[in-house]
């Protein structure tokens, strides 16, 4: 009797499992596209918002070396002549332009230290500035 009702249960529950995978291989292969679609479309835009951020800090680099450690190199090296011109004349104001020279000294190397951490290596910003 159990035998009997196997034999009629088994091919219709192989059949209802053969129809659910038919009806779900596709479902799965169309969930899989479109999770492979989403991930290289958030590839896609972390890639670019690198790549944005990246010209971001080279330009703030490239500005801040053709302007801010341009100009404090330049007044380092005008205070520190003016020191060794005025020197023999007058020795205070010798001392307070050399100090002047060493802080203006100290700022550029400063500013040239964040410059080569803002700008990838190898990259204009990145490289001392002309004297």
């Amino acid at each position: 009797m159990s035998r009997a009702i196997w034999v009629t249960l088994l091919p219709v529950a192989l059949v209802s499992l053969g129809v659910l995978a038919i009806a779900f291989v596709p479902l799965a292969w169309s969930a899989a596209v479109r999770a492979r679609g989403r991930e290289r479309a958030r590839a896609r835009a972390a890639h670019e918002a690198d790549a944005e951020l990246r010209a971001a800090r080279v330009q703030i680099a490239a500005e801040l070396q053709s302007g801010v450690v341009r100009d404090l190199s330049t007044v380092a090296e005008e205070l520190n002549a003016a020191a060794v011109s005025d020197a023999k004349t007058d020795a205070e104001l010798s001392a307070t332009l050399r100090c002047a020279a060493g802080v203006c000294g100290d700022g550029s190397r400063k500013l040239q230290e964040i410059l080569a951490d803002l700008a990838p290596p190898g990259s204009r910003a990145s490289a001392p500035p002309r004297r």
